[in-house]
This record gives C-alpha cells, sequence and structure tokens, in this order.
C-alpha cells in the first residue's frame, strides 16, 4: 500500500490502519510530497528521511518513508504511483485522508484531490478513502507535544540538590567541613544555628510537571487518531 501520510507521526490513524493489514505480509510505504517554489533542499530531504525511517522503526511499524519534491501534490503523488517500490514489491493500493473541507475550500484543491484518484486507477491502483469525523492530522498537537517536552528538558537541568554537613574536626568547630551534591549557578540558601551544628539537606528550585490541557476538539482528534492502533 502506498499511503498519503505527510510526516508519519502526523496521521497516525492512516498509519495504523494499513499497518493492520500489512504487516508481515505486504509493502507499506509512506509517501510525503513536499512543494515549493523555492530551490529543493535535498540535504534536509535526506535528513528527514532518515529521522522518520528511525522513528518508524522505534515505533515498531514496517514501513518505508518516502518523501518527494513536486510543483504541486498532484505531480508528487504521480511520482510515487510510478516509482515507489521495487520488482514485485510493488504497492497496488492507494490509501489517502478524506478531505473534510471540500466544500469549503480553494475548489482548485478539490479538483487536485479528485484528479489523485484518477490518476491511481490509471496506473492500475485500487484506491481507498479514509473517512473520520474528527479528522486525521494531528500534527498541530504534536509540535505543542514537542514543545513542551523541550521546555521540560531545558528547566529539567536547573533542578539542584545542595547537601551542606557540619561536622566536628577533632573538636575544632572552626573547620566545617562542607560537601556540595550539584551546583548549577543557583543560590544556596542554608538553614539552621551554627552553634547546634545540624547537617541540613535542602532540594532548590524544584519544579512540578504540569500536565498539558487540550480542547474537546483536540482531544476527541487524539483519540479518534488511535482507533486503529493494535493491542
Amino acid at each position: 500500500c502506498l499511503v498519503m501520510t505527510g510526516y508519519p507521526n502526523s496521521r497516525p490513524a492512516l498509519l495504523h490502519l494499513v499497518h493492520a493489514f500489512t504487516k508481515n505480509v505486504g509493502l507499506m510505504i509512506c509517501g510525503h510530497v513536499r512543494t515549493g517554489s523555492r530551490r529543493p533542499n535535498f540535504k534536509e530531504l535526506s535528513n528527514d528521511q532518515t529521522r522518520y525511517q528511525r522513528w518508524l522503526m522505534k515505533n515498531e511499524t514496517k514501513a518505508f518513508y518516502t518523501p518527494v519534491f513536486a510543483e504541486d501534490i498532484r505531480e508528487g503523488t504521480q511520482y510515487l504511483l510510478q516509482a515507489a517500490g521495487l520488482g514485485r514489491l510493488r504497492p497496488n493500493t492507494l490509501v489517502i485522508g478524506f478531505k473534510n473541507d471540500w466544500k469549503d475550500g480553494d475548489m482548485m484543491n478539490v479538483e487536485t484531490y479528485i484528479q489523485m484518484i484518477h490518476d491511481a486507477f490509471d496506473y492500475q491502483y485500487g484506491a481507498v478513502v479514509l473517512r473520520l469525523k474528527e479528522g486525521l492530522d494531528v500534527s498541530h498537537i504534536s509540535e505543542q507535544d514537542d514543545l513542551l517536552s523541550s521546555q521540560e528538558k531545558t528547566s529539567g537541568m536547573k533542578d539542584v540538590v545542595v547537601s551542606i554537613d557540619m561536622k566536628d574536626s577533632d573538636g575544632d568547630s572552626s573547620k566545617p567541613s562542607s560537601k556540595a551534591t550539584s551546583v548549577q549557578n543557583s543560590p544556596a540558601i542554608q538553614k539552621g544555628d551554627d552553634d547546634e551544628r545540624k547537617a541540613a539537606t535542602k532540594p532548590l528550585l524544584r519544579k512540578e510537571k504540569s500536565p498539558q490541557m487540550l480542547n474537546v476538539a483536540d482531544q476527541r482528534l487524539l483519540d479518534a487518531s488511535q482507533l486503529f492502533k493494535r493491542k
């Protein structure tokens, strides 16, 4: 199957559905058409291919991520229909998501979408269109998660625990021994009476992770994207 997923993690419902019936018995290619008027950056394309192929392997999804540059999505889909696979290991089915904004969107985009399906038939492909009421694209949620995780990593580096141990040294109280467990340019606050000579250990700059709240529409979209995930 040739699945037009874009980035593999942006449309998990498409990915999980096709993987459910190609796993161990068929070929799955995740097609991604990248459009733009500027000169293609093939180094960036190669890096993305390596990155998302590693992501597929990490998520135990047997598929090949195949990005192409093209003037528009129809032209890129034609490239994939003609060149994807090798020999008998060639896809014979095109799987795409339903265009939910066909009533309100640009009619040229709707026409391009319809022509993609006709192109699949011309190349002797079957065509599958997956429609979910909530939609398929969760890329905006993934971007929020990536931003949140990067912020947590940055703030996590500032968590400090300082241990100050005051001990007697042969009865001489003027020579305290101190030990810092971790110091990263943070103010150390020592509490206690020097006369009592108590050991103090206090965590500094402790931050609790606050869960990110999604709105109702995004939460339903995220739940729907996991419908076809195999347990």
